[in-house]
């Protein structure tokens, strides 16, 4: 049996140009109204810096995950929080395979995020950065269950980078869409 193993950060591949940077992956708990972030060295985030207010660009995300289907259960404009800690879905999201997004390994007929059922926690962040401007950080973490076979228990699933990129893009295009078109709503 030969397995091998895929670590994000161990790639030939060359380096994105666009600006997101990954950080080690927070883990947001929510007690009451309070969220509190935990660090820790598992899966990464993205986080860039855009040009804007905080209110006009949480509502910009808001907009990103309503265009990706990705139904909005913790909104809390307080916190800056705004996402999905359970979303689910099987074969395919926003528009490509499961594997775009996250690898949980694979098996005889490939990989096996294409055919299992991924529960998603897809969150952002945005806060203050430098007078005029704000950070995002997205979280994305998921866990894959098969849908055929005798074994139901779940298995990690890491991110590709690549759902993490779209929210920026979109961002990104949403943002410069509404500075050419006067700036913010």
């Amino acid at each position: 049996i030969l397995v091998s193993l895929a670590l994000g950060g161990c790639s030939s591949r060359s380096q994105r140009t666009v600006p997101v940077s990954t950080v080690p992956n927070p883990e947001i708990e929510q007690s009451g109204d309070a969220y509190r972030m935990r660090l820790d060295n598992g899966p990464v985030r993205s986080e860039f810096t855009v040009v804007g207010t905080p209110e006009q660009v949480f509502a910009v995300v808001a907009d990103v995950y309503k265009s990706l289907s990705i139904p909005i259960e913790t909104i809390d404009p307080a916190a800056m929080v705004i996402g999905n800690p359970h979303h689910a879905a099987q074969r395919r999201f926003a528009g490509e395979r499961m594997s775009t997004f996250f690898n949980c390994g694979s098996g005889p007929w490939g990989a096996n995020a294409d055919s299992y059922r991924i529960e998603m926690s897809i969150l952002t962040h945005v806060a203050p950065a430098n007078p005029g401007s704000v950070t995002v950080r997205t979280t994305v973490n998921a866990t894959g269950q098969t849908l055929s076979g005798a074994s139901k228990n779940q298995v990690a699933c890491g991110s590709t980078g690549r759902l993490e990129q779209i929210i920026h893009d979109r961002v990104m295009n949403r943002l410069a869409a509404q500075m050419g078109s006067g700036g913010a709503r």
